[in-house]
């Protein structure tokens, strides 16, 4: 990398992320997804060629790099791209759809009413969407100039079920919260110890691990394994023995006749990962009617996408199979009675019931995502909790609104960590 007098630092070969997708062209530039930082393509030819970092936009936008290539004749698209650095179906440290919380309380549920989402504050913007079944046809198959194609297996396709659409909520399509109190997460993993035998850790050094030197450092030792093999003969058949109870061990038998028990060689091994949990709390104390509306309004909605939905078809679906008749006309008998006027309707697919909605929080700072704290994809909602008591004892206004509402919320993420997902912000 070589420095600039402008603050932009030039990336040689592009190394430090990804090589850019899609019709990247001179004078395009984009926040890069893993640093923050803007990378200005100065095109593959030409003084400023190749890719420039930068450490914010208007450093970016007063240098010379965008100076030159924006005086270039012929040159009209200096422009800002969607985040070139990294795949397009990768998920973003951003808002679902990249948006925006509203300063409409129609479009955007808030508390405090009052919260200013424009300028260096912090807050939590909340978006719901539908789950998307990770091996549905939605979530494995790419729509690309109007053909479909399957996914090839890759962390990319394991990561597209997070793609979620917004969905609106009593008109709503978010909420914005003060930043919780109590804010942290812990990233788990789960090892366990493995016992092997002498002989077993040969077997497997041998077999599996195409370590045969192994197998000969285990056989030179012919006491240890004579005495192994006599041991499990013996604990075989005295356990059919009546009376011995049948659950005798090799440990049991040497370690009570010749005091010695085997090695148990312990290792520790690594199992898999584990999703992350978090859990808020926040406390509402309405100043106005306008804001106890308001609280009401957004325990509602957290409470709406948190349930499953009757009938597997859902409110919003429709099928092409229509089918209903009065049952008056099936069976000419029943004309009068509990039956009368009943029909049939072979859409509902009531055994079922739709998934919750996935929820998106997003930390913000200002219009832009906070790289400052962990973010997190989408989690399942496992529980809302509404406290109108949080003071320890009930109290309402004049109207009968609360004086005060404490909101709990648990969330479970709904994919696990990899190396990439922490140098994104994860």
């Amino acid at each position: 990398m070589a420095n600039n007098t402008d603050g932009g630092v030039k990336l040689i070969d592009g190394s430090e992320f990804p090589a850019p997708r899609g019709n990247l062209e001179a004078g395009h530039y984009w926040q890069d997804s893993t640093s923050g930082s803007w990378i200005f393509y100065g095109g593959p030819t030409g003084n400023f060629k190749g890719y420039w970092r930068f450490p914010d936009l208007a450093t970016l936008e007063k240098s010379r790099q965008h100076n030159y290539i924006s005086g270039r004749s012929g040159v009209q698209n200096i422009s800002v791209v969607e985040d070139a650095s990294v795949p397009a179906d990768y998920i973003y440290i951003k808002p679902l759809e990249n948006a925006i919380p509203s300063a409409s309380l129609t479009e955007t549920a808030r508390y405090p009413t009052d919260n200013i989402i424009d300028g260096d504050n912090d807050y939590v913007y909340f978006q719901f969407g539908k789950y998307i079944p990770p091996f549905s046809k939605d979530s494995q198959r790419l729509t690309s100039g109007g053909q479909n194609s399957l996914r090839r297996y890759a962390q990319s396709s394991y990561q597209a079920s997070t793609q979620l659409k917004v969905e609106k909520i009593e008109g709503s399509s978010g909420i914005v919260l003060p930043m919780p109190q109590d804010l942290g997460n812990d990233i788990q993993q789960t090892w366990n110890g493995k016992q092997f035998s002498a002989i077993g850790r040969a077997a497997i050094a041998g077999a599996a691990g195409g370590n045969l030197s192994e197998i000969g450092n285990r056989i030179s030792d012919f006491q240890g394994n004579t005495q192994a093999i006599v041991a499990a003969l013996q604990t075989q058949l005295l356990n059919k023995i009546p009376g011995v109870g049948g659950n005798l061990d090799m440990g049991d038998i040497t370690g009570s006749t010749q005091g010695i028990v085997l090695n148990p060689n312990a290792e520790i091994l690594y199992d898999s990962p584990e999703l992350r949990e978090i859990g808020m709390t926040f406390k509402m104390i309405p100043r106005n009617a306008t804001e106890a509306a308001m609280i009401k309004k957004i325990c509602f909605m957290f409470r709406y996408a948190s349930v499953p939905e009757w009938g597997g078809k859902g409110e919003s679906e429709t099928t092409s199979l229509s089918f209903s008749q009065d049952v008056t006309n099936q069976f000419s008998g029943i004309k009068t009675g509990a039956d009368q006027g009943q029909k049939f309707d072979f859409t509902n697919m009531d055994n079922f019931m739709r998934v919750p909605y996935l929820c998106k929080f997003t930390f913000m700072q200002g219009q832009s995502e906070n790289r400052h704290v962990q973010q997190f994809k989408p989690c399942a909602i496992r529980k809302v909790a509404v406290n109108y008591t949080s003071d320890g004892t009930y109290a309402t206004y004049k109207d009968g609104e609360p004086v005060a509402t404490e909101l709990t919320l648990n969330f479970l993420e709904s994919k696990v960590l990899f190396k990439d997902d922490i140098k994104r912000g994860f």
